[in-house]
This record gives C-alpha cells, sequence and structure tokens, in this order.
C-alpha cells in the first residue's frame, strides 16, 4: 500500500514540477527583453528546478541560460552573438562562458 502512495507522490511532483518549468519558461520568453533581474531570477529557478527533479531542458531554452552563472542571454545584452564556420557562438558577457550552437539547414535558407 505504501509503494503506491509513494509512486503517486512522486508522479504528482513532477507534474507540478513541469507545471512550474512552463511557468517560469513562459516569464523568461515575455520578460527577456524588458525586466532583466526577473528573467535572471526565473533561469535560476528554472535550473534549480529541473536538476532537482531530472527534467531536461528544451534545446531552445537551454541556449537562453547560460550553463556557467545560470544567467538568462540576452542578445545584445546580457550575450554576445557571433556567426563563424557554421556556428552560432554565444558568449556570456557576466561570465564569459562560449556556446556553440550548428546552424540548422532549415537557419542557412533563411
Amino acid at each position: 500500500m505504501k509503494r503506491q502512495n509513494h509512486a503517486s507522490n512522486k508522479k504528482s511532483r513532477r507534474r507540478s514540477a513541469e507545471g512550474a518549468i512552463s511557468h517560469l519558461r513562459s516569464v523568461i520568453e515575455n520578460n527577456l527583453f524588458i525586466d532583466k533581474q526577473l528573467s535572471n531570477s526565473a533561469a535560476n529557478q528554472l535550473k534549480a528546478i529541473s536538476k532537482r527533479h531530472s527534467i531536461s531542458l528544451d534545446s531552445d531554452l537551454n541556449y537562453l541560460i547560460c550553463r556557467k552563472c545560470s544567467n538568462s542571454l540576452i542578445p545584445g545584452s546580457s550575450s554576445r552573438v557571433r556567426i563563424n564556420k557554421g556556428m552560432f557562438r554565444i558568449t556570456c558577457t557576466k561570465c564569459g562562458n562560449i556556446r556553440r550552437k550548428p546552424i540548422s539547414r532549415s537557419e542557412k535558407n533563411d
């Protein structure tokens, strides 16, 4: 009996964590250029929740958060984006961490 209760409790915690992640994602995307402090706080919380509950973030959202300092990466403000040799090079201006992302075929054709 306890085993089933534990499993259902774990599922409900995971569901609530996924709901929190989707809410924090919308906060980051909507306030990215408006309020830097709010988007940085949401990025920190998002990273902590995903790590605590072992939920991987979407690749699009993953490139909006610095891996080293958990700062939200706002192109032109808190990050520098360069295109070189078929790669996006995203540099965090707070800690200097560099992320590289290959340019997909659909992005090359646009």
